[in-house]
C-alpha cells in the first residue's frame, strides 16, 4: 500500500496535477489497491475531517471583511483613527494599529482584519 501511494503521487505530480488532487487521488488509489479498508470508511473520514465549525467560519469572516471594505467602513475607521494619532511621529502606523483594533472589535476575527483593512493599507 505504501509503495502504491508513493508511486502514484510521484506520477501524478510529474503529470502536472495540483498537489491537493495528487494527494487525494493517490490516497484513494492506495486504499483501492490495498483492499484493507472498505471504501465507505474512506469517504466517511474525508467528510468527517472537513466537518469543522471553525473551518466553515473562515470564509464567512473573509466575506464580512470584504463587505465592510466595500461599504467604505475601512476608510472611515482609518480616518477616525488618524484623527486621534495621525499628528504623532509614526502616525500612519499608529492609525493602522488603531483602525485594526476597532475593526477587530466589529468583526471578531484576525482573518477578517487581514482581508479588510490590511489589504487596504498595503495599497
Amino acid at each position: 500500500m505504501g509503495i502504491t501511494l508513493f508511486i502514484a503521487i510521484i506520477v501524478l505530480l510529474v503529470l502536472g496535477f495540483p498537489v491537493a488532487f495528487a494527494l487525494a487521488i493517490s490516497a484513494a488509489l492506495a486504499v483501492l489497491v490495498g483492499g484493507r479498508y472498505p471504501q465507505l470508511v474512506v469517504f466517511k473520514e474525508m467528510f468527517t475531517g472537513i466537518d469543522s465549525f471553525p473551518l466553515m467560519a473562515v470564509p464567512f469572516f473573509i466575506l464580512s471583511a470584504e463587505l465592510m471594505s466595500g461599504g467604505a467602513l475601512t476608510h472611515v475607521l482609518l480616518r477616525f483613527a488618524a484623527q486621534f494619532v495621525g499628528h504623532l511621529r509614526g502616525g500612519l502606523g499608529y492609525a493602522n494599529v488603531l483602525s485594526l483594533t476597532l475593526f477587530s472589535g466589529i468583526s471578531g476575527s484576525a482573518l477578517a482584519d487581514a482581508a479588510g483593512p490590511g489589504s487596504m493599507m498595503v495599497k
